[in-house]
């Protein structure tokens, strides 16, 4: 072994920052060891009772015949290193354990610095219904334990954001031996993290497939002591702005590219289309196209995940958007979603749209029950943070959740159709004489009329609490006055 001492010791470093080691003391312990008595010439140190007594805090009467402690332990150490090294695999430096032995192996890689981002594929099962998505991370700047655990803090938070997104399947690279690229990615995140003077840069773009040209891109910089809620905002603010289903940026590149294979064949395939087809023009016309082909796909695949959210999701439109396209979708609709939540009981939106749907029913125990049931779920993600402060308002807690929907609009610039009529409601609610007529076209300009008029059907009116104090407000009254003024 030609590594000098510093490079070893950098090494082990960056090894004990990771995540497989920061808290496991006694492997750290068992590694130093091993590592530092990795060129002696005898083989003392790697007996089974000195490993015991030095490093696992046994007695000098320790007898490895009756107790294989040590030998459970240098396995773990063992798979641990593999992981590590298999996680990470531009590091120049592997230390290793072979099989059989308890001296470490610590050897050069070449790496080779012409390789482009994207790495080969090894193949797995195409789900085309889904968005595909490669993330890659890479750090610049001097090697630290800080600038490693904030690498690692922010790729297993965009891993936890990105799952919970319905339809986008995160990819795992691994070489081929027919050295191709494989045609299953429609797009690479590339994630940087970097030290500076005083702090740090954090940095996202987002390609298309092996293209090199930068589609969207994000860059933020942290202080030296950051808040670590700071990075949940800033991962959160990004999977929403790239993914979310509603207002997700990719989501009209991903119909372009799946426009050419649409043909009808791939059931599953063919049915998201057409759902995101509606999210990206909220129209009759799609709806009807999507809720057609969404619900013929689910009656093929019974127990789909993807299939049932995207029926439920349209279920609760049919709702809000007054398009009456189903027989029953209140009734059917309902029924669906607690379908759906028999294969996927833990999903928040799920619940949230039951929540929704029962109120619609005037089922409001029900409702509130719903809402207790996740209200310690993080609901910081695009739609599912603005469905539960849509139905906030409904139920009467307007201040609040006209907030909360004003504070995600401003945040994305971006809006379903629900937002003008809600904005419509609360400013004549609250007779705000300033706003009433601006918000009036702003629900015209965008077509939602029959959404404010939904609204102000399924509103729990007893409940509205004002500016200064509760204000009983009469149903009929109000909603022929709204009706009145949108006529003028």
């Amino acid at each position: 072994m030609t590594l000098s001492s510093y490079e070893l010791t950098k090494e082990i470093d960056y090894l004990f920052a990771s995540h497989f080691f920061c808290n496991k003391p006694q492997m750290r312990r068992l590694l130093s060891y091993l590592v530092r008595h990795c060129e002696d010439d005898s083989e003392v140190a790697f007996d089974q009772r000195a490993i015991a007594i030095e490093c696992l805090g046994r007695s000098d009467d320790f007898d490895p015949a009756e107790n294989p402690v040590v030998r459970i332990e240098i396995g773990r150490l063992r798979r641990i290193l593999n992981r590590f090294y298999e996680e990470e695999v531009s590091r120049s430096i592997r230390i290793s354990i072979p099989l059989g032995q308890y001296r470490p192996v610590i050897e050069e890689q070449f790496i080779d610095s012409d390789r482009g981002y994207l790495p080969e594929l090894a193949a797995n099962d195409a789900k085309p219904e889904c968005l595909s998505l490669l993330v890659q991370f890479a750090t610049q700047g001097e090697e630290s334990a800080a600038l490693y655990l904030l690498r690692h803090q922010m790729r297993i938070g965009l891993t936890i954001d990105i799952g919970k997104i319905h339809g986008v399947r995160l990819l795992v690279a691994l070489p081929n031996e027919e050295g191709k690229v494989g045609d299953s990615i429609d797009f690479v995140m590339r994630v940087v993290v970097s030290a500076t003077g005083n702090g740090f840069q954090v940095s996202s773009s987002i390609l298309q497939g092996d293209a090199e040209q930068v589609l969207f891109e994000h860059s933020e910089a942290l202080a030296v002591d950051y808040d670590h809620q700071v990075i949940g905002r800033l991962l959160h603010h990004w999977v929403s702005d790239y993914f979310d289903p509603q207002v997700g940026q990719l989501w009209s590149l991903w119909l372009e590219l799946r426009r050419g294979s649409d043909s009808g064949e791939n059931i599953p395939l063919h049915a998201m289309f057409q759902y995101h087809q509606f999210q990206a023009q909220a129209n009759k016309q799609n709806f009807e196209k999507a809720m057609f082909t969404v619900a013929d796909a689910v009656k093929r695949h019974p127990g789909d995940r993807l299939l049932g959210f995207a029926l439920a999701d349209l279920y609760y439109r049919e709702m809000i958007h007054g398009f009456d396209v189903s027989q029953e979708p209140l009734r059917d609709g309902i029924r669906h979603v607690r379908e759906a939540l028999r294969f996927d009981p833990g999903n928040a939106s799920l619940h949230t749209l039951l929540a929704s749907m029962t109120f619609f029913s005037k089922e409001y125990d029900i409702a509130r029950m719903e809402l207790e049931a996740i209200k310690d779920c993080d609901d910081t993600g695009y739609s599912f943070s603005f469905q539960r402060a849509v139905l906030q308002c409904l139920m009467g807690e307007w201040q609040a959740g006209i907030k909360r929907i004003a504070l995600i609009v401003d945040q994305f610039g971006r809006f379903p159709a629900i937002y003008p009529a809600l904005e419509y409601i609360y400013v004549l609610l609250v007779n705000d004489q300033s706003a009433i007529d601006r918000c009036r076209e702003k629900v015209r300009q965008h077509h939602c009329e029959s959404v404010v008029h939904q609204c102000l059907h399924f509103m729990e009116f007893s409940r509205f609490k004002s500016d200064i104090a509760m204000v009983a407000v009469d149903k009929e009254a109000f909603s022929a006055r709204v009706r009145q003024h949108l006529e003028q």
